[in-house]
C-alpha cells in the first residue's frame, strides 16, 4: 500500500469514528427532548385538579393544554430535524464502510475518491426520485414498523395528541347542552378526527421531506476535494469570460493515449457527464509529479493512464512516442495537450476502472477504426484528433525509411 492511500484510509477512519461520535450524540439530543415532553404532560396530568383549584379553574388549564398541544408540534419538528441528520450520518457511514472494505480494489487515492464521490451522488439523486414517488399507506406503516427512528418519531406524534383530548375533556365538562350532550360529545370526535387527520399529513410530509432532504444534500462530512490530490486551492481550470467568450485555462498539461498491440488499436468505451457512451483513447491529466520544472512526462503520464483506467501492466510496454501536442478545443481550452503512442506486447490482468464510468474495451485494426469513425460511433474530438496524428506521423515516416534503405 502507497503511503497516499494509507493516510487517506487513516483520514477516512477519523471521519466514521467523528461519524459514528455524532450519531450517538444525535440519539441522545432526540430521547432529551422525548424525556423533556413526557415529564411535562406527566406533571401537567397529575397536577391536574391542583392547577384547576388554585391557578384559574377549567380555563386556565385548557391554555395549558393547548401550550402542551404547541410545545408536542414544536418537538416533532425537533425530532423529524434530528431524524434528518440521522439519515446523513448513517449514508456516511455506510460509504465509508464500502470504501473501507472494497480498499483492495482501488489502487490509488482518487479512484478511492471518485467512489466515495460517486456513492454520494447517487444516493442525492436515490433521495430526488424517492421524493417524487407516493407512498401507500401500506407501505408507509411496514416502513415505519420496519424503521425504529421513525416508530420512534410517529409514537411522539401521537403521544402529542394526548393534550388535544384533554382540552376536548374540559370543553365537554364546561359546556352544558343538557339532553344534547351527546350531541356535543359527537361534534369534539368529529373536530378530533380531523384535526388527528390535518396533523398526521403536515407531520408525515415534515418527516419525508427531513429524510429526502437529507439524502439529496451535499453532506459536509464527506466533502473534501475529490481532485486536488493534496494540492490547496488547485483546480484544473481557470474560467474567464471576456466579451461574452468563455475560455478555460487548463492548470496542467493533458496526455491522449494511443496504445497499440501489434497492428490493433486498444479503445474504451466511457461514459460521459451528458449520459452517453464513447469510444475513445485513454486520456487525462498530467500529475504534478510528471512534470520536472519546464519539462512535461507525457510519456510516463501515458502509462500511468494504462494503469489507472485499464489495470496495464507495465511490464508490457515495448516502447512510448510522443507524437506531438494537439488542439481539439480551439478556442476554448488553452493547454499543452500531447498524443503518446504507447505499444504493447500483450494484454493481461485487464481491469477497468469502474469509478471513471469505464464499461468496456475493445480492439480495433486500422479498418475497423476507419469504419467506426464513418459510422459516427467514434466522436470524440480528443481521439478523432489523435487518430488523425497518429496516423499522419506513421505514414510520413514510411518514404524516408524507404529512402534510408
Amino acid at each position: 500500500m502507497n503511503e497516499d492511500k494509507r493516510v487517506f484510509l487513516d483520514y477516512l477512519r477519523q471521519i466514521y469514528d467523528q461519524t459514528n461520535e455524532h450519531l450517538r450524540e444525535q440519539e441522545h439530543k432526540r430521547d432529551q427532548v422525548v424525556t423533556f415532553y413526557a415529564v411535562l404532560i406527566s406533571f401537567i396530568i397529575t397536577a391536574n385538579h391542583t392547577i384547576q383549584a388554585n391557578f384559574g379553574g377549567p380555563v386556565m388549564m385548557m391554555i395549558l393544554d393547548l401550550a402542551l398541544c404547541v410545545i408536542g408540534a414544536i418537538v416533532c419538528i425537533s425530532i423529524a430535524s434530528l431524524r434528518g441528520w440521522h439519515t446523513q450520518y448513517l449514508d456516511a457511514i455506510y460509504v465509508i464502510n464500502y470504501a473501507m472494505a472494497h480498499q483492495n480494489q482501488y489502487m490509488t487515492v482518487d479512484d478511492l475518491k471518485n467512489t466515495i464521490q460517486e456513492m454520494l451522488v447517487n444516493n442525492r439523486e436515490n433521495g430526488k426520485e424517492n421524493k417524487s414517488k407516493k407512498r401507500s399507506i401500506i407501505k408507509w406503516f411496514k416502513h415505519t414498523i420496519n424503521s425504529t427512528e421513525d416508530s420512534m418519531f410517529y409514537g411522539v406524534w401521537i403521544f402529542s395528541m394526548v393534550p388535544l383530548i384533554m382540552i376536548e375533556h374540559s370543553i365537554y365538562k364546561l359546556v352544558n347542552w343538557g339532553s344534547k350532550q351527546a350531541a356535543l360529545f359527537t361534534i369534539l370526535i368529529v373536530a378530533f378526527a380531523l384535526v388527528f387527520i390535518v396533523y398526521f399529513c403536515h407531520m408525515y410530509k415534515l418527516l419525508n421531506e427531513s429524510v429526502e432532504s437529507a439524502k439529496s444534500y451535499k453532506t459536509w462530512i464527506l466533502d473534501f476535494d475529490y481532485y486536488s490530490n493534496g494540492r490547496k486551492n488547485f483546480s484544473y481550470y481557470d474560467i474567464n469570460i471576456n466579451h461574452g467568450v468563455l475560455s478555460l485555462k487548463q492548470n496542467t498539461a493533458g496526455v491522449i493515449t494511443v496504445t497499440t498491440i501489434g497492428n490493433q488499436y486498444l479503445m474504451i468505451k466511457i461514459k460521459r457527464s451528458d449520459g452517453r457512451f464513447n469510444w475513445e483513447f485513454p486520456r487525462g491529466f498530467v500529475e504534478p509529479d510528471e512534470i520536472d520544472g519546464s519539462v512535461v512526462n507525457y510519456s510516463a503520464a501515458a502509462k500511468r493512464e494504462l494503469k489507472e483506467e485499464l489495470n496495464v501492466n507495465l511490464s508490457t510496454v515495448i516502447k512510448t512516442i510522443d507524437l506531438g501536442e494537439v488542439e481539439p478545443d480551439s478556442g476554448l481550452i488553452k493547454s499543452s495537450i500531447h498524443v503518446v503512442r504507447v505499444e504493447l506486447s500483450e494484454l493481461k490482468e485487464i481491469k477497468l476502472q469502474s469509478s471513471e464510468k469505464i464499461v468496456e474495451y475493445r480492439l480495433m485494426n486500422e479498418a475497423s477504426l476507419t469504419n467506426e469513425v464513418k459510422k459516427r460511433t467514434i466522436i470524440d474530438g480528443f481521439t478523432l484528433s489523435a487518430i488523425t496524428l497518429s496516423r499522419n506521423i506513421k505514414y510520413t515516416l514510411i518514404p524516408v525509411l524507404v529512402l534510408i534503405n
